[in-house]
Formats: structure tokens, C-alpha cells, sequence
């Protein structure tokens, strides 16, 4: 019987470094790292699938929180779900581009295809349109 541990949140954002810590608290074997990395690889390869449909995912426009669900089982600790809430800032017009692509997106991400089997693994994704200071740049500022 399994017995819930912890559940963990990372957060990343598209090209940058996550700056996780290596190891964890010996109650969840120091498996935080393998659920990060999962988020870190699923962020990467959402933000690539957009890249290549010219949607922009550069200055922070492509985050990621990550949690995953720790359980011991028969003392043991063992990742059981990862779940990855990917945020993006869009134009209105990349909005239906996004939703498509991330039906499919995972099925190319290595990590995904490596762990999905063993590990219930899940995504979502929400869309904050993106403000016109964004599109605009120092344009649309006021002089002081």
C-alpha cells in the first residue's frame, strides 16, 4: 500500500536555468530532481514545438511550475504523478496555434516518452494574453 509523501513544486521558465538544487530530503529519496528535470524537459520541448510555428516564447513569455507526487511504497520512496502547468504570454492570434500544439507536444519530448509508462504524467497549459507595453516595447512609455 502506498503512503502519500510530499508533493513538490519547481518552476522554470524557456532558456533559462532553472537553478535547482541537487538531492532532497531522504523521506523522498531525493527524487525532486528526476519530477524538475521532467518539467525542465517538457518546458524545453513546448517552447521548441512553438518556436517552430514562429510563435515567440523568448523574455520569460514560456514558464513552467512542476509538482509531483511522492508516495513511499513499502518504504520506499516512488514518483507517482508529475503534473507540468505551462504559462505562456501570447498574442490573441497564437492562442488556437498554442492549444494545438500542446495536444500533442509531449509525444516528441524524450523525457516523456522515457517515463510515461512508469510515471502518470500530465500537462496543461494557460495563455495570459500578452500586454501591448510587450508588443509595443519602450514605444508605448511615456517620457518623463
Amino acid at each position: 500500500m502506498a503512503t502519500a509523501v510530499s508533493s513538490v513544486v519547481h518552476r522554470s521558465s524557456f532558456g533559462t536555468e532553472s537553478g535547482r538544487g541537487a538531492g532532497g530530503s531522504s523521506q523522498t529519496g531525493g527524487l525532486e530532481p528526476i519530477a524538475a528535470a521532467t518539467g525542465d524537459a517538457l518546458t524545453a520541448a513546448f517552447g521548441e514545438a512553438l518556436k517552430a510555428r514562429e510563435i515567440d516564447v523568448s523574455g520569460g513569455r514560456l514558464a513552467s511550475d512542476t509538482i509531483s507526487e511522492i508516495e513511499l511504497e513499502d518504504g520506499v520512496a516512488v514518483i507517482r504523478r508529475i503534473h507540468v502547468h505551462l504559462k505562456l504570454k501570447a498574442a490573441e492570434s497564437d492562442r488556437e496555434i498554442a492549444f494545438a500544439v500542446h495536444e500533442s507536444f509531449a509525444g516528441r519530448c524524450p523525457a516523456y516518452r522515457t517515463l510515461k509508462s512508469a510515471i502518470a504524467i500530465t500537462t496543461e497549459l494557460s495563455i495570459e494574453p500578452e500586454t501591448e507595453d510587450l508588443i509595443l516595447g519602450d514605444q508605448g512609455q511615456k517620457g518623463g
